[in-house]
């Protein structure tokens, strides 16, 4: 497997850097930072379509325009752009432009707002699909009419801390929260159990039924995040449901931490800790819950 630079793992990386130089003012982080936002600037911005080029060579050379990664699912060329990526980006600069307030952190940060609230939003049904050609155009084919719940739950409340970041107001994006939860009522959503369901076509009914420990996490945040945001009592109806759903399913009481997956029969499958799994959904999902909650008590 060769070396390649994805933009996903560049986010991630992005994203640890400004947080500990946010929580220790520690300047060797906050340089690191700046010289990783100016390595992503000169390489992979790209300034005709806006947002990013999906990966590279370790040195930062174009890959073969007939190579392809296996991603998150999906193959993907060097001429595909990830809605995926893109929303951790979002993610990775709202933090980098509250810890540099540059001019360029903003302008990055605006452009990924409208990629992740418009250029990805399939608007006659009001969900997200994956895959776009350079120029935003969305890829027809049956690996990327696909909408993950969770990723769509989760763009909604990053979008909403990348709105406050910038001291913009969210009321212009809350018709898209909307539409993206009304989404996932319609087709993702366990209204007899609670819980959110992994994965289905877009425009239809989940297939992919199975309970992943990452799209619970996510969207009980996000279900709090809305309930904070409008003041809509639906939003708490959701928010109690999945978490009574974490209490009583996901979480493994006897051993620890909480099961990966849970299938429809109720099977648990998965590891504890693993490449795709570890406290960064979950984990901070209680602790961001724990965080709002404690603020709309004193509201």
């Amino acid at each position: 497997m060769l070396p390649d630079k994805h933009l996903y793992g560049q986010a991630f990386a992005l994203y640890a850097l400004t947080e500990y130089a946010l929580a220790t003012h520690d300047e060797e982080a906050s340089r690191l930072a700046d010289d990783l936002v100016e390595t992503l600037e000169t390489h992979a911005h790209d300034a005709e379509f806006g947002g990013y080029r999906e990966y590279f060579r370790a040195d930062w050379t174009a890959v073969p325009a007939d190579s392809s990664t296996f991603f998150y699912r999906n193959f993907s060329g060097p001429d595909t752009k990830l809605m995926n990526t893109h929303m951790h980006l979002l993610e990775a600069f709202t933090n980098y432009y509250r810890l540099a307030g540059t001019e360029l952190a903003r302008a990055r940060l605006v452009e990924l707002v409208l990629i992740e609230s418009n250029a990805v939003l399939r608007k006659s049904v009001g969900a997200n699909t994956d895959g776009y050609a350079l120029d935003w155009t969305p890829l027809e084919d049956r690996w990327h009419k696909v909408v993950y719940y969770g990723h769509d739950l989760e763009n909604a409340w990053l979008l909403m801390q990348a709105c406050r970041a910038l001291d913009l107001p969210n009321g212009p994006l809350i018709d898209l929260y909307r539409a993206v939860w009304a989404n996932n009522r319609k087709y993702g959503y366990d209204h007899e159990n609670g819980g959110v369901y992994n994965w289905g076509p877009l425009g239809e009914e989940a297939r992919g039924k199975e309970k992943v420990f990452w799209v619970q996490g996510e969207s009980m945040l996000s279900a709090l995040h809305m309930y904070r945001l409008t003041g809509d009592p639906q939003y708490w109806t959701y928010f109690s449901e999945i978490l009574r759903w974490i209490v009583a399913e996901q979480v493994d009481w006897e051993n620890g931490e909480w099961f990966e997956q849970i299938d429809v029969d109720g099977s648990r499958s998965g590891v504890k800790a693993g490449e795709w799994k570890a406290v960064y959904h979950h984990g901070r999902a209680v602790v961001e819950c724990l965080r709002l909650l404690g603020e709309m008590e004193h509201q």
